[in-house]
């Protein structure tokens, strides 16, 4: 079962995707791969 906490996190999540999607046609590979890496870390921290 999901905690409100993880539902809270998991919506958090997909505001900033959606906020990310808006914004990677006008940035770079450096702020995707920053993005990549905060997530990776994210994933690991929280899906541990």
């Amino acid at each position: 079962s999901v905690s409100s906490e993880d539902a809270g996190n998991l919506r958090r999540i997909f505001r900033e995707i959606k906020k990310f999607r808006v914004r990677v046609e006008s940035e770079d590979e450096a702020f995707l791969e920053m993005f990549r890496k905060k997530m990776r870390l994210y994933m690991l921290r929280g899906g541990g």
